[in-house]
């Protein structure tokens, strides 16, 4: 996707939010790469006309990948992963345009999977999954639409033992809803409308 160019920090300019070889006024197709003191590489970045196109990489000091993100025409495009210092992937996150768009994933240090659900337009839409870290048992199991709550959850304790369940519409309790305030006893079910209690 590019000319094979490698350049360093000091060795470009950025004028409108297009990037240029300083020596040049076409907008630099090729990598941009810098080094931590150590010599090791610290971040790998591919421009494409003067954007961000391709790969982005960036390290650890000891040489583990900390960071890599997809770009098209300066935006994020494609899959974004963060890592831990250990090598343990911390997220995954799909982009389009720039915006959260797709899948995503969000995992403890140890490797238990935090978080999983989609993204629509930067917000939260469809069924989205937490988790508890030591045993990896579901807590919370909830649907969305444009970044709210939107229909039937679910929430449980470590054990697995449920806590609550209900129904929301825009973020508010509206239907059936059914707390558990101790373990293995479901209090009395409540029905409720656009967030207000009516039985």
């Amino acid at each position: 996707m590019n000319n094979g160019k490698k350049l360093s920090l000091d060795e470009i300019i950025t004028r409108d939010n297009i990037v240029y070889e300083k020596s040049s006024e076409i907008p630099f197709t090729g990598s941009l790469i810098c080094f931590y003191e150590n010599g090791h590489l610290k971040v790998k970045r591919n421009y494409k006309d003067g954007r961000f196109d391709g790969i982005h990489e960036w390290f650890y000091e000891d040489s583990k990948l900390e960071q890599s993100s997809a770009y098209k025409n300066g935006e994020l495009h494609g899959i974004s992963k963060w890592y831990y210092e250990n090598g343990q992937l911390e997220e995954k996150v799909t982009f389009k345009d720039g915006i959260e768009n797709g899948l995503f994933e969000f995992y403890y240090k140890n490797g238990q999977l935090r978080l999983a659900g989609s993204h629509k337009d930067g917000k939260h839409d469809g069924t989205c999954k937490r988790y508890y870290e030591i045993n990896g048992q579901l807590e919370f199991k909830g649907s969305y639409k444009d970044g709210e709550l939107n229909g039937p959850f679910e929430s449980y304790h470590e054990d697995g033992q449920l806590m609550q369940n209900g129904i929301c519409k825009d973020g508010q309790l509206n239907g059936p809803y059914e707390p558990s305030y101790e373990k293995d006893q479901l209090e009395e079910k409540v029905n409720f409308k656009y967030g207000k209690r009516i039985h």
